[in-house]
């Protein structure tokens, strides 16, 4: 019987992308601790190509920011604008209610697109004698416009 030597055999590349998350899919997350809280997000490098396509200009020249939302009593928005694909922000003394946050992306021609949405947290702070002022506002009416013949796989003139 002929011995097999594994060494030698030639081993095909089904995959060229790895197999863990890594960097294959965008994230968001809300964390809560009891005096502030975090937001940790990442954004893939294909969700990056699609918006180059998209948007029709350079990732690095589009507007990125992350948008807060809380809601106690009425719903409110502050947004910080982000330049690195990942990160995390730490946030304190925030007022006590529910959460969630979005990463959005924009070009020159305020075309927008939200590329992750966190799930909701409730925060409840548990220093009540201190508050850092926040720019909060009303968030704009939900007047989301559809770009023009536009399908997830192509893009028609």
């Amino acid at each position: 019987m002929k011995r097999i030597d594994n060494r030698k055999t030639d081993t095909n590349i089904i995959r060229v992308e790895s197999t863990t998350y890594g960097d294959s899919i965008d994230t968001i997350q809300l964390i809560s601790y009891p005096n502030f809280l975090l937001i940790s997000w990442s954004i893939a490098s294909s969700t990056r190509n699609f918006l180059e396509q998209i948007l029709k200009e350079d990732f690095e020249d589009l507007h990125m920011r992350i948008i807060l939302y809380k809601t106690n009593n009425q719903q409110q928005m502050t947004d910080f604008h982000i330049r690195d694909i990942s990160g995390i922000l730490r946030l304190e003394l925030l007022p006590t209610g529910t959460y969630y946050c979005e990463i959005v992306t924009s070009n020159s021609q305020n075309e927008t697109i939200t590329i992750k949405r966190s799930s909701s947290l409730y925060f409840l702070q548990e220093k009540s004698d201190q508050s850092k002022k926040y720019e909060w506002k009303q968030p704009a009416l939900d007047q989301q416009s559809w770009l023009r013949a536009y399908s997830s796989y192509t893009i028609y003139d």
